[in-house]
């Protein structure tokens, strides 16, 4: 075996175990740059570097510029390899077309080996765009590749790809799938995936049991996730107590990348108990997260809290920057959609001054009525039920 075959097998070796085994990793990498300094190969060190730096310091942007110093001497033999990484970068980054223009790239490669990593990948990319059927048709062409090393990665995709398409029967069966799937390395992924379908079924005690599971089992997950899911699952079934204990063990866990969801859950929590100033508290606190994507959500339960508080001032308010965010605009498919969502929300800020008028001079009875009447067409809550817990 030359000198390249074995640094692209050790480089593909690594990438796979840095998921899950990050010192067998750096071995495989050490021995590949150890190979190129052997062999006078100085040129392919960047590109092992720059593969240490993406799959162990999981530092994007020093991988992408040690990359870009890499392509003015590549060596053609490893472009494709070279392609691929630059695909999986620009994943990272959230340009998903950009990752599967650089990974169809690194197929076209010839002499590119590693052809299923490739497939598979650019069906990850098309699930982040929501092109759930064509994410299913690559993973499935990573399946149909001889020689594709991860088939269980690619079962698991596709149970992915079909709980986001709603069919939660079809994705316990992939992810099952893949636990079936000799030498797969990641269960504890596929168990936290079925919790998740389960869940969705409202089946909560059977998503429960998964994704206790998922947490007893080595995966490419955070334990985190698992833990604030359980709370998802124990919320669902009414004990409030129980989901806010697991939402804070999720917040204690090392590493854990989703505070502001696990804080905003807190806060639903304790809106459910009636405890409408300690709810407020806790959407304050996800809003003050740094990097927290879903700030529209939490304004609109931050409103509806002050609503039951009374405070309906402060209800306006955030009802109103709620619609300026932009997971708010996200989820609005078309401007006449938007126009209609604004205008609805100025009857409802009318609505919000009449009734404090009410209670101050007016009515006792219409005060009460016209309180019902929100709490049942509150346009806004109703849109953020497709935002989920």
């Amino acid at each position: 075996m030359d000198a390249i075959t074995k640094i692209k097998n050790l480089i593909i070796s690594g990438y796979k175990k840095s998921r899950h085994d990050k010192k067998s990793s750096i071995f495989d990498f050490d021995t590949a740059k150890s190979i190129a300094n052997q062999n006078n190969l100085q040129i392919e060190i960047q590109l092992i570097d720059a593969y240490i730096q993406f799959c162990i310091e999981n530092n994007f942007e020093s991988a992408k510029s040690l990359l870009d110093k890499y392509q003015k001497k590549m060596d053609v033999n490893l472009l494709g390899y070279y392609y691929f990484l630059f695909g999986r970068i620009y994943h990272k980054k959230g340009d998903y077309d950009r990752a599967i223009e650089f990974h169809q790239k690194a197929l076209d490669t010839p002499g590119y080996d590693s052809p299923g990593n490739a497939l598979n990948n650019i069906g990850v990319a098309l699930s982040e765009k929501c092109d759930y059927d064509r994410a299913i048709e690559f993973h499935q062409k990573a399946l149909d590749t001889p020689g594709y090393d991860s088939p269980g990665d690619a079962l698991n995709n596709i149970g992915i790809a079909f709980i986001n398409k709603g069919d939660y029967d079809r994705a316990i069966e992939f992810h099952q799938k893949a636990l079936d799937t000799p030498g797969y390395d990641l269960p504890g992924d596929a168990l936290n995936n079925i919790g998740v379908a389960f869940i969705n079924k409202g089946d909560y005690d059977r998503a429960i049991e998964f994704y206790q599971k998922a947490l007893d089992t080595p995966g490419d997950y955070s334990p985190g996730d698992a833990l604030n899911n359980i709370g998802v699952a124990f919320f669902n079934k009414g004990d409030y107590n129980k989901a806010i204990e697991f939402y804070q063990k999720a917040l204690d866990t090392p590493g854990f990348d989703a505070p502001g969801d696990a804080l905003n859950n807190i806060g639903a929590a304790f809106f459910n108990k009636g405890d409408y100033n300690k709810a407020i508290e806790f959407y304050q606190k996800a809003l003050e997260t740094p990097g927290f994507d879903k700030p529209g959500k939490v304004l609109n339960n931050m409103g509806i809290s002050y609503r039951e508080s009374k405070k309906y001032k402060e209800s306006i308010k955030c009802h109103k920057e709620a619609l300026k965010s932009k997971d708010v605009v996200k989820n609005i498919q078309n401007e006449k959609y938007s126009k209609s969502l604004l205008k609805n929300s100025e009857n409802l800020i009318e609505n919000y001054k009449r009734m404090e008028e009410l209670e101050k001079s007016g009515p006792i009875e219409e005060s009460k009525k016209l309180k019902s009447e929100l709490k049942e067409k509150d346009v806004l809550s109703k849109i953020f039920e497709s935002f989920g817990d």
